[in-house]
């Protein structure tokens, strides 16, 4: 049994108002060639037991205190769940444009610092660390904002035209991973080998934005099922989250039902194409436009954010205006739900080593991105 650390930063033991540590459980059977079957548990700890009893404006202090991955946007949920009453435009604009700025900070985390990591490739700190201290003033000075923006984009995408492009197929894709000779164009030559075809599923896109169908079925479905949160699904199916679904969603309007395949190659390089067209929207100086819904539902509120990994859902049930009840549904518990994702890329996965399936494993797991820690066990050979 190991322990996989997927993503940058997770949190420690939930304490009083302290981090909260989460775990996805993975144990396969492997013959010695290949997965016969994988079963996956993402039981992530839930705020509950901390909030009840307080009001909406003390979770919305509480809450990013125990995240330390996508903490933005576990807070900017909590404060539109504290305000569903009166949101006014330019709340919400602030709001977005933290969530596009955690959201560009996520991809360059993940790409810069596990990946290259990964590949024992450099690390791009310097970009990482220049967002992480400079982000209120970005939020601030739009220009300042937009001249990083150009900075990064233009060292990581020089050449083959995509730094002054918003086209990015996979045929240009290729081509300015031949040419450019950047920092990113090199990880992913080390990675194409590794990750092209690596745990190959059915893909299934959330589609794109919280519509009201899924609004009223989750407000149900979490008020109803005390376990819904960490096994769910929409209508008996469950999707799949983050960067490569935003694509999939936006250029065909896909809805329930499709049937595509699906690799890690194809989510690390939607990662790459987002990032590019995050830096060029900060670049030229446009809002946020990222998604934001609430929905009330008598002595209920719910909120979802489209953020950095797919959409975050905050639900809370009120009696005399204090929390009766309040749980979060993560982009992590779909996309490691039993019957989801990581599930059905480790059926079949082939390796003929247990230090190669073990790192064929991380990387299928790095590629869907949990917001916690993985712990794999292998059994069978």
């Amino acid at each position: 049994m190991i322990d996989g650390d997927s993503c940058g930063g997770h949190g420690g033991a939930m304490g009083s108002e302290g981090p909260v540590e989460g775990r996805v459980r993975l144990r396969v059977e492997w013959d010695g060639m290949r997965v016969l079957g994988a079963r996956v548990v993402s039981r992530r700890p839930q705020p509950q037991s901390l909030l009840q009893g307080r009001d909406l404006p003390a979770a919305a202090v509480i809450l990013p205190r125990l995240y330390s991955v996508c903490g933005e946007a576990q807070g900017v949920a909590a404060q539109a769940l504290a305000s569903a009453g009166e949101l006014d435009a330019a709340r919400v604009r602030t709001w977005q444009e933290r969530l596009r700025l955690e959201t560009v900070r996520e991809h360059l985390w993940r790409l810069g610092l596990d990946w290259t990591q990964a590949t024992g490739q450099e690390p791009w700190s310097e970009w990482v660390r220049t967002l992480l201290h400079e982000r209120e003033r970005f939020l601030r000075d739009a220009d300042a904002s937009a001249q990083w923006a150009r900075q990064v984009q233009r060292q990581l995408y020089r050449g083959a035209g995509l730094e002054t492009s918003d086209a990015f197929d996979p045929d240009a894709l290729q081509a300015w991973i031949r040419a450019s000779g950047t920092p990113l164009s090199g990880l992913l030559q080390a990675l194409s080998s590794r990750l092209v075809g690596l745990g190959r599923g059915r893909f299934n896109p959330m589609p794109t934005g919280a519509s009201s169908d899924l609004l009223r079925e989750l407000s149900g479905r979490l008020r109803e099922d005390p376990d819904y949160h960490w096994r769910p699904d929409w209508s008996g199916q469950v999707f799949e989250m983050g960067p490569a679904a935003r694509a999939e969603g936006g250029r065909q309007g896909v809805g329930p039902g499709a049937t595509d395949v699906i690799d890690a190659w194809t989510r690390v390089t939607a990662r790459v194409e987002e990032l590019h067209r995050l830096l060029g929207e900060l670049a030229r100086g446009q809002p946020a436009t990222g998604h934001l819904a609430v929905r009330v539902d008598g002595d209920a509120v719910l909120v979802a954010v489209e953020m950095a990994r797919g959409t975050l859902v905050h639900w809370a049930r009120l009696d005399a205006g204090k929390i009766a009840a309040y749980r979060i549904v993560a982009p992590t518990e779909w996309n490691f739900h039993p019957r989801g994702a990581c599930q059905q890329g480790l059926e079949g996965m082939e390796a003929t080593g247990e230090g190669v399936l073990r790192t064929r494993v991380q990387h299928h797991v790095m590629a869907l991105d949990p917001c916690v820690r993985y712990q794999l066990e292998v059994s069978g050979a």
